[in-house]
């Protein structure tokens, strides 16, 4: 037994068993667990999560097929790698739901990344003659302002996320407990910067 290729063979195996099937990003478990280990030692740098949804993806799905939203989503996980760098984290944690872990990137260095991935969403996602426009809406925790933990900081960045959504759609939000009205109230959007 050629010892060589058992060890390709067991390596296939387990990047097979990080990954989301669909899309080829990081599976939720592996995401959680190196998001959990850079966290657990990470400088006070700043970083960001962003837990991303795809607007009206049922909608999607019903009007043009599942194989069709299938191939949307693996679309959206390029744009997502293609906007974020090696060094950051992106998985799919299920459905239409996308989560990135930025490191090492300030708030305004985030905000031109975002608008870059909300220009190229602009354009209609298009095979076989079918196009849709896809929106997310995005809602971010910053670290280490917002939380130091994997999970305050995905709770953050969940919660903030439905605050875009209820702002209309297709946008961008930090988590900001400044407000008066509560903890989960931001207005900082694309419009805004």
């Amino acid at each position: 037994i050629d010892i060589n290729d058992l060890k390709k063979e067991s390596e296939r195996w387990r990047t097979l068993a990080q990954q989301d099937s669909l899309t080829g990003l990081l599976n939720r478990t592996t995401f959680q667990a190196r998001a959990r280990d850079w966290l657990a030692g990470a400088p006070r740098d700043p970083a960001a999560m962003l837990f991303i949804d795809v607007d009206n993806f049922k909608m999607v799905n019903d009007q043009f097929g599942h194989m069709f939203g299938d191939k949307a989503l693996f679309w959206l996980a390029q744009q997502l790698t293609g906007c974020f760098r090696r060094t950051d984290l992106v998985g799919r944690i299920g459905g239409d739901e996308f989560v990135v872990l930025a490191k090492g990137l300030a708030k305004e260095n985030l905000k031109e990344k975002l608008d870059q991935l909300l220009g190229k969403l602009s354009v209609p996602f298009e095979v076989m003659d079918v196009s849709a426009l896809l929106t997310v809406s995005i809602g971010i925790a910053m670290y280490p302002a917002d939380g130091l933990t994997y999970e305050a900081l995905i709770e953050k960045s969940d919660r903030t996320l439905y605050i875009a959504k209820n702002n209309g759609k297709g946008l961008y939000t930090f988590f900001d407990t400044a407000l008066p009205e509560g903890p989960f109230r931001s207005v900082i959007t694309p419009k805004d910067s």
